[in-house]
């Protein structure tokens, strides 16, 4: 597989329900995953997804749950819900300093983030989101898509303002991650 649709959703109105029911119906008829990165004002239209992506606030706020920062458990009965109730192949969660949470409803993973100094978390949401569906493109297991983004997303932090990411640097830190 080498497509797939990427919606990432700033809460500016450009995305409405017409659009997504129309682009996501398209893509699954053609066999195109699609992946989400939610906003509160249209955090429940996003059905029928291949990769639903918000970070832990966004999770908590959209789903409408008080929700503690930190409690696995927690996280994953409402992450377990909630992907049964907007029918979700894949729900990633990033959670800041301590990394990111994957669930496919049968397995799911917590990857801590790697230590790092901190410059900028300026397009962390964005890379973790694009690498997460590239590998969703290139039929990566969950655990490597979760591990890759993690990483990735992490490596942006790294320097002030939107930058790319090193390939070179992003490939020698997954040799060295445990998956």
């Amino acid at each position: 597989m080498s497509d797939v649709v990427l919606y990432v959703d700033y809460d500016k109105g450009l995305i409405t329900p017409g659009l997504f029911e129309q682009v996501n119906n398209m893509a699954s008829r053609r066999g195109i995953p699609v992946a989400v990165d939610p906003k509160r004002r249209n955090f429940k239209l996003y059905k029928n997804v291949d990769l639903f992506k918000p970070n832990f606030y966004e999770f908590a706020e959209g789903a409408g749950l008080n929700l503690k920062k930190g409690d696995l458990g927690e996280l994953s009965n409402a992450a377990a819900a909630f992907k049964i109730q907007q029918n979700l192949k894949l729900i990633l969660i990033t959670l800041s300093e301590l990394g990111v949470f994957i669930s496919n409803g049968k397995k799911e993973q917590h990857f801590p983030a790697v230590i790092r100094e901190i410059a900028d978390v300026s397009g962390a949401g964005d890379t973790v989101l694009s690498v997460a569906s590239l590998a969703l493109a290139a039929g990566l297991q969950p655990a490597v898509m979760a591990m890759l983004a993690n990483v990735a997303g992490g490596l942006v932090c790294e320097s002030p303002g939107v930058v790319p990411i090193d390939r070179k640097r992003l490939i020698k830190m997954m040799e060295t991650e445990k998956i």
